[in-house]
């Protein structure tokens, strides 16, 4: 099983390259045990939703 350390890191990675099935699947399964990485993946979640609304302003 992932570590935060390593789920934070993986979250992070994705936006930038698409990750394997395998990860992608420990990271959903630690994510359902974890409600801190839950949080750490929603708040990256928003920020990148504010950053990509703030990109594309008109």
């Amino acid at each position: 099983m992932l570590k935060c350390k390593q789920v934070a890191q993986l979250v992070s990675l994705e936006k930038e390259k698409p990750l394997v099935l395998s990860q992608k699947l420990q990271i959903k399964l630690h994510l359902m045990m974890c409600s801190r990485c839950r949080a750490f993946n929603k708040n990256n979640q928003q920020l990148d939703n504010i950053l990509n609304a703030f990109c594309n302003k008109d």
